[in-house]
């Protein structure tokens, strides 16, 4: 994907091999030669990255769509470093006497930094760095992308190279070769009284500064809330001439089925793509893992290419909308009866303690993966001990930041991690083949949501008040999971979905959605994966074992496999 790379204080080989790992994927990028370094950038169709104030001062830009669009400095250096609430994406900044990195306040875009003996480094991408630096290995770091797919504190998969959190400010002091790091973000500080028209004037603000107004727009659709909600909220800013909805997997599944129908009832133009095998293609998982650094979303690489060739300047989806939808809660944090007692605590605003948060979280017992070699893990103790140290060192920062409630500090959490580093990634996978655009994340909606009381918002409650009242024709329609019409009280929508679910489970009928992914059962996808798998930490026989019982199961689903393989390749690729 497009990103930005520099260097300070270190010799001009290392400067010149470390514009040679950015540049690979891209075949060019743009560069500025430093008296003490180098800072360099890639962008689609020639949008420029990098910039200048003056002869002494010069910055690059990564990011969203609009940051290509930049008139001045997205940033302010004195009397404080402070990035602008309308920056969306990264910024690194060198001057005579101080080096910036600053990521937005929802750090969607990844950013690491590698400090060395030498000098300093920094790039948008981590296999670079590492291909320069060599670092060891990190096991924390993978321990935590093997559980969750995202990583606590910063953490990478290699020591000594650390990413930028939401937020953060990085100073780099080359006479000293010092480093520190601000917090600047004030997400989920604070409660806010909000109105629906308020949250819709700031919803449609924010898809105005994100999505092109003259351009071809892609918006990624579901019949989920938060597309639906885009999606109204778009084409009340845009021309629907302008506005194209995709839609991957079945064309006879209920999903699918009702996406079109939204996009219909709207006159939006829908174009679905059916999965293909060329979809988890191996050439077509290292393209997209050179440019993006993950395989997990092989489908939204897909999605990149078809609506670059179809003429889309840039695509949106609805990634961080969990925030104002109340996705994000205390229910996520457990399984089973507990998740049932949860959302009922939740449903009847009862409110849990930190410390009861804080223990849901932190790792008691630590299960060895069934495909990881056993003794990759070491001492397995002293693995827990350093994981619940990070989810420690997190909430610090939560609390240092002036978060008060614990539904705040939840929401935070998993955004920041799994919303963020996980969820994020689907859409950066677009992005190894055109822009993107994350209209959730533009500062003043993102601090709006993240201060809205989970009551008022918790199972798109708010989402469902702002169509009621600004597109009504989209409730008519009912989402996948609940088999009731989407104005229908959450109370009725979670029972209806319940008995679904169960009356699927007893007819021992798999849930056929868009993400049916049986055309790989009979197919050597699979063992192509675990073929290619090079590193030494995988267990191949019980890898291989899985697969071959998944073939005589034909009631076993194949993504749940084919996801950790994806999962697993990701490590992979990344540790070659």
């Amino acid at each position: 994907m497009p990103g930005m790379f520099g260097a300070i204080e270190c010799d001009r080989d290392l400067c010149h091999r470390l514009k040679e790992k950015f540049t690979a994927p891209w075949g060019a990028c743009s560069t500025l030669e430093l008296k003490n370094g180098i800072l360099g950038g890639h962008a689609f169709n020639g949008s420029q990255v990098l910039h200048s104030l003056d002869e002494n001062a010069h910055f690059v830009v990564d990011g969203e769509r609009s940051i290509y669009q930049i008139t001045t400095a997205p940033f302010k250096l004195s009397p404080t470093f402070e990035l602008s609430s309308s920056c969306k994406g990264n910024v690194g900044i060198a001057t005579n006497d101080l080096w910036y990195l600053a990521t937005d306040w929802a750090g969607s875009f990844p950013l690491y930094y590698a400090p060395t003996s030498e000098g300093f480094l920094f790039c948008s991408r981590l296999r670079p760095l590492a291909e320069i630096i060599r670092p060891q290995v990190d096991i924390v770091g993978i321990r935590q992308f093997l559980h969750e797919a995202y990583m606590l504190s910063g953490r990478t998969f290699y020591k000594g190279i650390s990413r930028l959190m939401p937020g953060q400010v990085l100073t780099y002091d080359p006479s000293n070769h010092r480093v520190s790091i601000a917090e600047s973000s004030k997400a989920w500080v604070g409660l806010e009284c909000n109105s629906v028209s308020m949250t819709w004037n700031k919803l449609t603000d924010a898809v105005s500064q994100s999505m092109d107004m003259f351009g071809s727009n892609a918006i990624m659709m579901s019949a989920g809330w938060d597309s639906r909600t885009l999606l109204a909220a778009a084409q009340d800013r845009l021309p629907s001439k302008h506005i194209v909805a995709y839609c991957h997997g079945r064309p006879d599944c209920l999903e699918v089925r009702l996406a079109k129908e939204i996009c219909d009832a709207l006159a939006i133009t829908f174009h679905n793509e059916p999965l293909r095998l060329t979809t988890s293609d191996l050439e077509n998982l290292r393209v997209g893992f050179d440019r993006s650094e993950t395989v997990v979303f092989p489908e939204w690489h897909r999605a990149g290419q078809v609506l670059a060739s179809l003429g889309i300047d840039a695509v949106a989806s609805g990634v961080l909308g969990e925030i104002l939808g109340g996705h994000y809660s205390r229910t996520m944090l457990f399984t089973g009866p507990r998740k049932t007692l949860s959302f009922l605590m939740q449903m009847l605003g009862l409110n849990s303690s930190f410390s009861s948060i804080i223990d849901a979280l932190r790792i008691e017992h630590l299960v060895k993966p069934w495909y990881v070699c056993p003794e990759f893990w070491g001492d397995v103790d002293q693995l827990i001990t350093t994981m619940n140290v990070d989810v420690d060192n997190t909430f610090k920062r939560y609390t240092d930041r002036g978060i008060q409630s614990a539904d705040q500090l939840v929401e935070a959490f998993i955004t920041e991690h799994r919303g963020v580093q996980y969820i994020t990634s689907q859409l950066l996978s677009c992005r190894a083949y055109l822009d993107v655009s994350i209209p959730f994340a533009e500062r003043n909606l993102y601090v709006l949501a993240s201060r809205i009381p989970l009551s008022v918002k918790f199972h798109n409650a708010l989402n469902r008040d702002l169509l009621r009242k600004y597109s009504p024709k989209l409730l008519q329609f009912r989402t996948a999971a609940a088999p009731v019409p989407a104005s229908m009280p959450i109370l009725v929508q979670e029972i209806s979905r319940l008995i679904r679910h169960t009356a699927e489970k007893r007819a021992n009928m798999p849930t056929i959605a868009w993400y049916d992914w049986e055309f790989l059962r009979n197919d050597k996808v699979l063992y192509d994966i675990v073929d290619d798998l090079k590193a030494d930490l995988w267990n191949m026989e019980a890898i291989r074992q899985r697969i071959e019982e998944l073939h005589k199961n034909e009631l076993e689903p194949v993504g749940r496999l084919f996801q950790r393989l994806l999962i697993m390749y990701t490590v992979d690729l990344m540790l070659r």
